[in-house]
């Protein structure tokens, strides 16, 4: 494994958690979304 390797495994891991985050977030606004306008995801 070679340090571009490891830079970049770092990289993604800390990208990755923050998404993860994100996600879990935007998940809970897209269900409060949902209830308020049930029509919201039917397109």
């Amino acid at each position: 494994m070679n340090i571009t390797d490891i830079v970049l495994k770092l990289f993604i891991n800390k990208y990755y958690k923050k998404s993860k985050k994100e996600m879990l977030r935007d998940k809970r606004k897209n269900i409060l979304k949902e209830k308020q306008n049930p029509d919201y995801f039917n397109i």
